[in-house]
């Protein structure tokens, strides 16, 4: 399965009923196939992370990307193991030179200049992401976020309005961010109508 949200589910689901363990075994055997399935690798080393085995991924993505140096997807992984933003946004970096299409690479060093306080950076390389990756949830979120460190206000409106009564963003949703937009630029009155 490639679907995030399933994915995501039963990392969740196996860390609640204790069996990490057979949860990483079963996704372990999976992390040698070609191509590289970035949202399978994503949970395996969540999972992984949650067991414990933090050195132990850096390991096993260090000897992979010995083997694929210029692998896009395993660059954005590896960096994903970094406990420091700097040498994540390195292999973040690397990640996108390697291949310009890289959307989670894209993401991630929008993350990390979000996170510096870099916005103007932060949202050029999320927007980049986004238009990548449109619907992906996880870049939604931080596109949504970068807009409002920056005080876009007006281009999110209008994606809120384009977005209103589609599918893929229920209502909850966008009243929430209607709301949090609002609330933003003094509108309270707007704000409590959302």
């Amino acid at each position: 399965p490639t679907d995030q949200m399933l994915l995501g589910t039963y990392g969740m689901l196996a860390a609640q009923q204790n069996a990490l363990p057979r949860a990483v075994a079963f996704l372990k055997a999976r992390c040698g196939e070609r191509p590289v399935n970035v949202e399978w690798h994503r949970i395996y080393q969540q999972v992984s992370e949650t067991a414990g085995g933090v050195a132990e991924l850096t390991e096993e993505y260090d000897r992979a990307l010995a083997g694929e140096p210029k692998n896009s997807d395993l660059l954005y992984l590896r960096g994903r193991l970094c406990a420091k933003a700097s040498e994540s946004l390195k292999y973040h970096t690397q990640a996108v030179e390697e291949y310009d299409n890289n959307h989670w690479a894209w993401m991630s060093n929008g993350y990390t200049l979000l996170a510096q306080g870099k916005f103007a950076e932060a949202k050029t390389a999320i927007d980049k992401a986004h238009a990548l990756a449109p619907g992906n949830p996880t870049i939604d979120d931080l596109h949504w976020n970068a807009g409002l460190a920056v005080r876009d206000f007006a281009a999110l409106e209008q994606e809120l309005k384009a977005a209103d009564g589609q599918e893929g963003d229920p209502a909850a949703g966008l009243r929430w961010r209607n709301y949090r937009l609002a609330k933003l630029q003094g509108q309270t009155d707007k704000a409590e109508a959302a």
